[in-house]
This record gives structure tokens, C-alpha cells and sequence, in this order.
């Protein structure tokens, strides 16, 4: 259903990723993502509007030591790249 959001399955940064409110753009959503996925697999989801976090952490042998949840800010739809985060959430 739509809206939606399509994405290669291992990319970061948000590099392929489009939003995808109209069925008509969905094969050129998926060609974008698989321009940016190593494994040639995209992967589509249901977008939902509202908060949107992040899980950062640091590992000290092998171990997490510390972890928090940062909000995500964006930019005005259909850009869904990460503009920037807040600590605390």
C-alpha cells in the first residue's frame, strides 16, 4: 500500500532510499535502490508517519558499553535523508 518506502537492503546514509506516494513511480524506486545495493536486493516498506530514531552505541571488546536513542530529524517529504538528530530523544 501507499505510501511507501523502497530501499536497497544494505545501504546506508539513506543512498536509494525514495518515498513512494504513487504506484505509477514504484519500478523507478526500486531501480534506484538497486544502483546502491551490493547484494542486488531492494526491499519495500510501509511508510509511517512519526517519530524516527536511532539506536548509536560503542563496543569495547566485542561488548556494548554504552547506548542511547537519538530522535532523527528530516527535511520536507519526499527527501527522506537524515538531516540531523537530537539527544536526548
Amino acid at each position: 500500500s501507499m505510501p511507501c518506502i523502497v530501499k536497497p537492503d544494505d545501504s546506508s546514509g539513506s543512498k536509494g532510499v525514495t518515498l513512494v506516494c504513487d504506484s505509477g513511480d514504484f519500478a523507478s524506486a526500486i531501480a534506484a535502490a538497486l544502483e546502491h545495493s551490493r547484494s542486488g536486493l531492494a526491499l519495500a516498506q510501509r511508510y509511517e508517519a512519526g517519530f524516527q530514531g536511532t539506536v548509536e552505541g560503542c563496543l569495547l571488546d566485542g561488548e556494548i558499553v554504552f547506548s542511547f536513542v537519538t530522535e532523527r530529524h528530516l527535511p520536507t517529504l519526499p527527501v527522506v535523508a537524515t538531516a540531523g538528530h537530537s539527544v536526548p530523544s
